[in-house]
């Protein structure tokens, strides 16, 4: 892939290395829509029970499953697409700048904001500093392990999508109702939650290794409109 090509993937969501290649996970639907995605392969079993894929075969290694709303690889848009650039914080954002200029349609994904649950030798940290997306995690004692657990609730029926990233956590564990996953955060990560009712909730603990006294995170989440 060009580097260009290879920023922009990485912008809106996806495993890159900002040089020459990017790597496809579960996306969110905007996502498959506009790059005219068909088909997955999931060998991982990253996709759960998901209104927007349907199954169409498996065996002992991978499930394929088709993209329910998947478009030609050529279709028209609105010009104002062509003005379209990432910003490169949010994906969330950046991907809802794109559809909204591609289709004249805005709000196509809720925040959600995550309130803090617990937290283990983490100092003092507020729902609205969390909430800002940035923030940092500073430990109460040196040298020892830490984490801070983080919950989400759903603001309506319907999927969920995170995006998690820092060079200075392990990893987070993610739980839902559908999902339960451990990412590891040192490259930016946009995860596919599954289908929540109204009220349901993801639970995130991120956890800090020994040698670690601060750690600089990003932490975004949305509700799919």
């Amino acid at each position: 892939a060009y580097e260009s090509v290879s920023k922009m993937m990485k912008d809106i969501g996806m495993f890159g290395n900002d040089v020459n290649s990017y790597t496809y996970y579960p996306q969110t639907p905007i996502f498959n829509t506009m790059f005219s995605l068909s088909y997955v392969f999931d060998n991982s079993e990253r996709i759960s029970d998901n209104a927007y894929y349907t199954s169409v075969d498996s065996n002992d290694t991978f499930t394929v499953y088709e993209n329910r709303y998947k478009m030609p690889l050529a279709f028209c848009v609105n010009s104002g697409l062509a003005d379209w650039t990432t910003v490169g914080e949010n994906p969330f954002d950046d991907q809802a700048a794109m559809w909204n200029l591609a289709t004249g349609a805005a709000g196509v994904f809720t925040d959600v904001s995550p309130v803090v649950d617990t937290l283990d030798n983490i100092s003092a940290l507020s729902d609205e500093t969390v909430a800002s997306g940035q923030f940092t995690l500073n430990k109460v004692n040196g040298g020892s392990f830490a984490s801070v657990t983080l919950t989400l609730t759903a603001p309506a029926n319907g999927n969920m999508y995170l995006y998690t990233q820092s060079a200075d956590c392990d990893v987070a564990l993610v739980s839902s109702p559908t999902v339960s996953k451990d990412i590891t955060m040192d490259s930016p990560y946009l995860m596919d939650c599954g289908y929540l009712n109204e009220g349901e909730t993801i639970t995130v603990e991120l956890q800090m290794p020994n040698e670690k006294d601060t750690a600089d995170i990003r932490f975004y989440a949305v509700s799919l409109d």
